[in-house]
């Protein structure tokens, strides 16, 4: 089976969505199930302001969207599309490793889900989480850093790369992953990287 990816940066669009539509094989919005998984701002304490609006809007869109607690369950078979937020990256690989979601996560993809991820959500998606740190992302806030990505794809994503306040760090992660010998797929706040397979990539 292909793995099915929506990695995107920070917005998305109508356009875009129909995208991750295709990935799914399914044309009610209704019937798509995503489960919502949101660790990745568990050391924010300002998340509540924002990551329900995220939420609502992917509902507004017509999707149906539920949190997906990973300590209480890694279980994805009731869903079609594993939605992660963005947030700290260092923190949310720790939280998938340590739930044992990282390995649930793989296994889901293998089997035809989609995995849909949103800035750290879709770093985490790639071979490594190395670099991070140099776009604000304070290692020190996992209680375990993990380097190794869930390698969905062989590629990093690089999300915010037009965005004023993150331009010139993310410039030096993505400078930093190809010396260091890894693919780069640099993304603008705007941008979504739709991959169905390793064979099919296209930038939206």
């Amino acid at each position: 089976m292909k793995n099915k990816l929506f990695l995107y940066s920070m917005h998305v669009n109508e356009k875009q969505l129909q995208e991750l539509d295709r990935l799914t094989g399914k044309t009610d919005r209704s019937e798509m199930r995503i489960a919502a998984i949101v660790h990745a701002t568990d050391v924010f304490p300002d998340a509540g302001d924002w990551v329900p609006g995220v939420l609502d809007s992917l509902r507004a869109h017509g999707y149906n969207v539920r949190i997906k607690d990973l300590n209480r369950s890694t279980d994805f078979d009731d869903c079609d599309i594993i939605w992660i937020c963005g947030g700290h990256t260092y923190y949310l690989r720790y939280i998938l490793q340590n739930t044992g979601a990282d390995d649930a996560i793989v296994r889901a993809v293998a089997q035809g889900k989609v995995f849909a991820g949103w800035s750290a959500g879709a770093v985490v998606a790639g071979p490594t989480t190395q670099f991070f740190d140099l776009m604000g992302d304070d290692p020190e806030q996992a209680p375990e850093v993990v380097d190794d990505g869930l390698q969905l794809t062989e590629y990093v994503v690089v999300p915010h790369c037009n965005n004023p306040a993150y331009r010139e760090s993310a410039l030096l992660t993505e400078e930093r992953l190809r010396a260091s010998g890894f693919k780069t797929i640099p993304l603008n706040d705007d941008q979504v990287v739709v991959i169905d397979g390793y064979d099919s990539m296209h930038i939206v």
